[in-house]
């Protein structure tokens, strides 16, 4: 006797899977692994099994439910062969991925147009909080919320006191789920 076993996996229009396996007498123990995509959509999925044979006779259909949940924090490459003055303004652009999420922002010298630095996240970017310290001291604060009519952001930042050696620019980078990574870049 042939038995058909099914299985499918949905959520949130991102993510499914579905499986059909043939199996030959009364029982058997099958055990399937999900491979969830790393830039799979966050949220409740349920996982769905049930059994038909060649009668048409299908049993009762088991469920499960899971959240997938993402606990990966932003990433920033910084290129440290650029320099960032004291009065340099700096422009903050959001780049979408083919599924439409900011997941990317480069940080440039608007002057130059040097790249400074790329942040960037598995799912997507929402925000960047900069602002500038000298020792304990913050002297500058701009939060820049990212979206899809908003990509872009400009920092007019000027250091009043230039003559001490402890300055440098904190970026607070969250992405959509508040995952969150600091990053401290030095003002030479």
């Amino acid at each position: 006797m042939n038995i058909a076993f099914s299985t499918a996996l949905t959520g949130l229009n991102k993510f499914t899977y579905s499986s059909l396996e043939a199996l030959a007498g009364k029982s058997k123990t099958i055990s399937k692994n999900v491979a969830i995509p790393i830039d799979a959509a966050v949220g409740e999925y349920t996982l769905s099994a049930f059994c038909s044979d060649a009668a048409s006779n299908v049993s009762s259909t088991l469920t499960r439910t899971f959240t997938i949940k993402d606990t990966i924090s932003p990433s920033l490459t910084h290129f440290s062969n650029v320099a960032v003055s004291l009065t340099e303004d700096l422009q903050f652009t959001a780049i979408e991925n083919s599924k439409g999420l900011l997941n990317k922002i480069e940080v440039k010298k608007i002057s130059t147009n040097q790249i400074l630095a790329n942040i960037e996240d598995n799912i997507g970017i929402e925000k960047v909080n900069c602002l500038i310290r000298d020792g304990g001291k913050v002297y500058q604060n701009k939060n820049m919320t990212f979206s899809a009519s908003q990509l872009q952001h400009t920092w007019n930042y000027n250091y009043p006191n230039p003559q001490y050696p402890d300055q440098y620019i904190v970026l607070t980078v969250f992405d959509i789920n508040n995952n969150q990574r600091q990053f401290q870049i030095t003002i030479p």
